[in-house]
């Protein structure tokens, strides 16, 4: 499906799940053991569940996962941008975007929140880009996948339990709902998804919003005068390049029509959320350009109705501050490659550039200041 109000029915109608349980195809031994997408749509976690069982794993996390929580990150990315920001003043006025900043932003917030040691964060962001990538695993790599994700992050949270701290791990072990808590399948699991969903995501959004400004330059004018602000920016980036660019799947729970398309109970219906993004019977004329300048921002980047994502006030945090800085530090920051050149990352559901070169004027007295700041 790939029009808004496609997407916005199905994800608010309970004509249709989330759970591969409901799919016909699957169910019936049509799908072969070894399709890429396997590992994908076995997957079992808060994403994936529906109705009750839903609304309890919402419940509990909720009680840990608080806007106070998101709020009192605040300082932490602020020092986190200003210390990657140091970081490109000393790589000398050339770097890509992407390895120095979009990447290490999110990992080292995310990281904090949960209390990631830092010699475990490599393996599971390698855990994280395996999920989203294009590499086909057989049953028995899709196996030891989730074995190692249950290995890792079971570690963390045998840590916790033993020795809670100030991090989302102890506090999602700690949620109770009346006499209900999370199973440990369960927290490791809820781990890996707001992992995946915080880290890889939030990344694109950075790689796309720079991309397009430093296409779209007039826009960094109106930004200097006010004319438009970081926030709409983000919120444009979001509907137009969304990083998230399909979602597999949704399943019929009965014989049902969408958008004049007949479908059948157990069919498996994969999201467009880039597509709905651009959809000009919601967007309007012009949904196919950049302006964040547009009044209509309603987008379905964070999902719509009982799986809108969680994490959302956390990613338009950490993505406005960094945006705001970063051409802040360098208002002379300019792509070092033709953005036809830029390759795409190669993912069924990910959407942003591998890498993103560009140049910049340093500032070395701004890293002479940071690196006296870490010696103190």
């Amino acid at each position: 499906m790939t029009r808004h109000a496609e997407l916005q029915e199905i994800l608010t109608s309970r004509d249709f799940s989330r759970s591969s349980r409901n799919w016909r195809a699957l169910r019936d031994g049509e799908v072969p053991d070894d399709w890429p997408m396997m590992s994908n749509v076995l997957l079992q976690n808060m994403l994936t569940a529906d109705g009750a069982d839903h609304r309890r794993m919402r419940s509990l996390v909720s009680r840990a996962f608080t806007p106070r929580r998101v709020a009192d990150l605040r300082p932490r990315v602020d020092a986190i941008v200003a210390d990657l920001l140091a970081g490109l003043d000393a790589a000398g006025g050339r770097a890509d975007l992407r390895a120095a900043f979009a990447f290490p932003l999110p990992m080292r917030v995310l990281a904090e929140l949960f209390g990631i040691a830092e010699e475990d964060r490599p393996r599971l962001v390698g855990l994280v880009r395996r999920g989203f990538g294009s590499s086909v695993m057989t049953p028995e790599e899709g196996a030891g996948f989730y074995e190692e994700i249950h290995e890792v992050l079971g570690a963390l949270i045998e840590e916790r339990r033993a020795a809670p701290a100030d991090d989302l791990a102890s506090a999602l072990i700690a949620a109770r709902d009346g006499g209900d808590r999370l199973s440990d399948t369960e927290l490791v699991d809820m781990l890996f998804l707001f992992l995946a969903a915080g880290f890889e995501t939030t990344e694109g959004v950075l790689v796309n919003a720079v991309r397009a400004l430093l296409t779209h330059p007039i826009y960094l004018e109106f930004l200097a005068h006010g004319e438009v602000t970081w926030e709409g920016v983000v919120e444009e980036v979001l509907r137009w390049d969304t990083s998230l660019f399909t979602l597999p799947f949704a399943y019929a729970l009965r014989d049902v029509e969408v958008g004049g398309s007949a479908l059948r109970a157990g069919d498996a219906v994969l999201l467009c959320y880039g597509a709905a993004g651009r959809d000009e019977t919601w967007h309007g004329p012009g949904a196919e350009e950049f302006r964040p300048e547009r009044e209509q921002r309603q987008h379905l980047a964070f999902g719509w109705g009982p799986h809108h994502c969680m994490g959302a006030p956390l990613a338009r945090m950490e993505a406005t501050v960094a945006l705001r800085e970063l051409f802040t530090a360098f208002p002379d920051l300019r792509l070092d490659a033709d953005p036809a050149d830029l390759p795409a990352v190669p993912s069924l559901m990910a959407n942003t550039a591998e890498r993103l070169p560009v140049v910049y004027t340093t500032r070395p007295e701004r890293a002479r200041r940071t690196r006296a700041s870490r010696e103190r």
